[in-house]
Formats: structure tokens, sequence, C-alpha cells
């Protein structure tokens, strides 16, 4: 699926149809929706989860790609595609928030798969799955705690996102 961004931001789709916001496909809505879930950021290391969450085919990605991106609600951000919408502006609001936007969302993505649980007994594995430096995962975990993103549960963290609470 990001290979999909790349050739339509390539050029090799060019012929971009602009669709009105109250006739965008189900399909675009589909793949909004599931970014939003998954941190907002579409990269090598969330766009499988995005897709699985999407439950679009290969065509049907495309297709609400090419919407999204003709519309302006995807945009090209740091090696990945960032979904622009009240809710990830929200998550992405500081500056600090938007550098930290592909780790937020690595880790999003690898918390869901978590069954939306960080424990002291997972949070290595977790880290690992986010392809993320420790050093990193720590900065993005306390900036998403700070966001609420993340909350305490006891010993836990509980994601705090559409499918986890």
């Amino acid at each position: 699926m990001l290979r999909i961004f790349h050739l339509l931001l390539a050029g090799t789709l060019i012929a971009f149809v602009a669709v009105p916001a109250l006739a965008r496909p189900p399909e675009a809505v589909k793949l909004a929706e599931a970014m939003e879930a998954n941190g907002c950021v579409a990269n090598n290391v969330t766009i499988e989860a995005i897709t699985k969450a999407s439950g679009l085919s290969n065509e049907q990605g495309m297709a609400a790609a090419q919407a999204l991106l003709a519309e302006g609600l995807v945009v090209e951000d740091r090696g990945g595609y960032r979904l622009v919408s009240p809710a990830c502006d929200a998550l992405l609001a500081s500056a600090k928030g938007e550098a930290l936007a592909p780790a937020v969302a690595a880790l999003t993505v690898a918390i869901r798969a978590n069954d939306c649980r960080m424990t002291p007994g997972s949070s290595e594995a977790i880290v690992e799955h986010s392809n993320l430096i420790p050093d990193a995962a720590e900065e993005a975990v306390q900036w998403m705690i700070g966001q609420g993103q993340l909350i305490e549960a006891g010993e836990d963290l509980q994601l705090k996102t559409e499918g986890c609470l």
C-alpha cells in the first residue's frame, strides 16, 4: 500500500479528480479511519496494520489513496504519508508532536497488536515490533502519555484510540 502512495506521488497516476467531501468514496473513509486509528502516519512500519484495519483490497486501497491525495487529506511527510484530519492535527499540534509522528505511529501499531496494552512484560517486544531504538520509543511513549493517547492502568499503559477504549 505504501508503494501505491509512492506511485501516486511519483506521477504514474497523474489524473486526479477532486472528489467533494460529501461524495467521498466509502473506501476512502475506511482508509482514513484506519490511518487515524493507527497513529495518523502511513509508513513502512505502519502500512501493514493500516491495510489490515481498513479491510480493503489493493485495488480498493489504491482508489482510496487516490481520493484522499486528490482532496489533500493525505500529504507526504518524512518518508511516509500523514492523514490530515482534526484528530490527527490535534495529535500532532506541537512541533515536538510533529517530529515524533513516525515514532508515535509505529508505537501505536505495535501496542494495538498487543491488545492495546503495554505491560512491563511486553514493553521490549513492543519496542522491537515498532522498529524504534529504545530512547526514541521512550520519548514517544512519554509524549503519548502527555497527550492522553496512553493512559496508566495500574502498571500497564492502555492505548486510547478508536478500537482500544
